[in-house]
């Protein structure tokens, strides 16, 4: 009768343990379903056999519909992530401050919670932009949400190894049909694609970020252009029926 295969969903792992984790399931012959290519990759690179893995995306959420942004006289950016060290949402408001001095007609909502709220609202003070930055705390209604913000930022501090998959706040902006600008980590640049769904640059890159910010800030075409495509990328490898898809493809390796 054919061998019975075990499957391991890797869902990103702390960058120690790859080696560990790759050397284990090796020798216990576990085919894997990685959540991004990038994921793939890297399971490969530390020495899983590539014809045991695969990958596949995240499932998302039924959108109910996609909202019309806000009408207001600036422009909504929104962080959507834990506040954490590896989010790093101390990096956006590094940037925001840098937009802020570029006397740009803009606003930020900072979405989440954890161990660096208190840090980021004196940071917000310490940078004289707190009058301008709005703490939502946790947010339910992604729907609410994104009728606000213009603009999605991700400044994640994701080096190497340490970070894993896309992002689902990425693909939600996606669903949201919100357009992305962000640090690459992971799998994001199979979502955000330079110019055609967003902007990605490399950790740290704050005068690349602020400009293209800027440039997204000042015309609304480029935002909705942008945000649709993203939204079509997005259901296209993120629906149910694709899911499925490469799932069932994988059980077939």
């Amino acid at each position: 009768s054919p061998r019975t295969k075990v499957f391991w969903h890797a869902r990103g792992l702390v960058a120690e343990t790859y080696p560990k984790v790759v050397k284990i399931f090796r020798r216990l012959g576990v085919y894997i379903i990685a959540n991004c290519k990038h994921e793939r990759d890297k399971l490969i690179r530390h020495g899983f056999p590539a014809n045991r893995i695969t990958y596949t995306y995240n499932a998302l959420h039924k959108v109910d519909y996609v909202p019309e942004k806000a009408e207001k006289d600036y422009v909504t950016l929104g962080t959507l992530s834990r506040l954490d060290y590896l989010r790093a949402v101390d990096q956006t408001l590094d940037i925001f401050k840098i937009l802020i001095d570029r006397n740009l007609p803009v606003r930020l909502n900072i979405a989440g919670v954890g161990e660096d709220m208190d840090k980021l609202k004196a940071q917000a003070e310490r940078l004289g932009v707190a009058d301008k930055v709005t703490f939502l705390g946790g947010v339910r209604n992604l729907t609410e949400y994104f009728k606000e913000v213009d603009i999605l930022v991700n400044n994640p501090r994701c080096p190497g190894d340490s970070c894993a998959g896309v992002g689902n706040n990425v693909l939600e902006a996606g669903l949201y049909e919100t357009p992305v600008v962000t640090y690459n980590m992971g799998g994001i640049t199979e979502m955000v694609l330079q110019g055609e769904t967003g902007y990605c640059f490399k950790l740290g890159d704050e005068q690349g970020f602020a400009d293209a910010v800027e440039k997204l800030v000042y015309d609304k075409p480029l935002r909705q252009q942008l945000g649709k495509a993203l939204n079509k990328h997005v259901n296209a490898l993120c629906s149910d029926e694709e899911i499925y898809r490469t799932t069932m493809e994988a059980y077939r390796i």
